[in-house]
């Protein structure tokens, strides 16, 4: 019996069905996904939590109080240094859960 055989017998996938396939996939059997923009080597769990993920409350606590002294003139230079990371920190991770909502996206496709 070959792959040809089965096509009329087989069913649709569900989204999740699609997204376990395309993991499956890339990570057992080397398949990539066409787009660079896409995460792989990643299960699908961690898609997810990076889909999810933001700085820590104590992080954003800091950055937005370092951001409303700095609009006022009051930062010194450390501080305008640890403002300078933390929106760097920031906008990585951005790039970071952008990307990995995209890969979900597109092995759901």
């Amino acid at each position: 019996m070959s792959v040809t055989d089965l096509l009329p017998t087989l069913q649709p996938l569900s989204r999740e069905d699609k997204m376990k396939v395309m993991t499956f996939l890339g990570q057992e059997l080397g398949v990539q996904v066409d787009d660079q923009r896409c995460l792989t080597g990643l299960s699908l769990k961690e898609l997810r939590a990076l889909s999810e993920c933001r700085l820590t409350g104590m992080d954003q606590d800091r950055m937005a109080d370092l951001l409303d002294r700095n609009s006022n003139g009051q930062l010194s230079i450390e501080e305008k240094l640890e403002l300078e990371a933390l929106v760097d920190q920031a906008d990585q991770l951005s790039l970071l859960k952008t990307r990995a909502q995209y890969t979900l996206y597109r092995l759901a496709a």
